[in-house]
């Protein structure tokens, strides 16, 4: 067991901050998924595992702010602010999912206006081509390709699609229904 020691670390180790009673709670879940599995959470360098430790940070984050928004019983500021940043955040998730895919696969993507220097999904282009089929805008300055990045680009463009629609709809019938009862 101690050599794996390193995968029972969590995230806050690595940055130095105050430990506690959680990191406790963190490291007895890795351990206890060590013992039930035979395996480490995690195989990577400790860059990697932080990088997981992150994205799943980050994907906790996105559900928080989903119940949020489907929680209150009016439409407020709040709420509002919430839709846009899950919106935000979808961007941002897609974006490292399309880098992965470039990383795994480097020819998976065409470029058809990006310089020769800028060409892989890395950084502002995973970003920008994310946000593009997020918002189903779809210039077509760059392709996806392989089946997987294609499956990628469809998955996002629906979400982008559903997202923002029963966000409307949500907030639509929030702000109905507190208009009736003040009338």
């Amino acid at each position: 067991m101690a050599k794996h020691a390193l995968d029972a670390v969590s995230i806050e180790q690595f940055t130095g901050v105050q430990v506690d009673i959680r990191l406790d709670l963190y490291s007895l879940g890795v351990t206890l998924w060590e013992m039930v599995t035979g395996k480490p959470p995690f195989r990577q360098t400790a860059g990697e595992v932080m990088n997981q430790h992150q994205h799943g940070f980050f994907g906790f984050v996105v559900l928080q702010l989903l119940l949020f928004i489907i929680r209150p019983p009016r439409v407020d500021s709040e709420g509002l602010c919430a839709g846009i940043t899950i919106y935000l955040m979808l961007g941002l998730f897609w974006s490292l999912a399309y880098s992965l895919i470039d990383w795994l696969a480097p020819d998976s993507f065409v470029f058809n206006a990006v310089p020769t220097s800028g060409r892989s999904m890395q950084g502002f282009q995973a970003l920008y081509f994310s946000f593009i089929t997020l918002s189903t805008i779809g210039y077509g300055d760059i392709v996806p390709v392989s089946k997987l990045a294609r499956m990628l680009a469809i998955v996002e463009a629906v979400t982008g699609m559903f997202y923002v629609t029963l966000l409307i709809a949500r907030l639509v019938s929030l702000y109905s229904a507190n208009q009736a009862r003040n009338d």
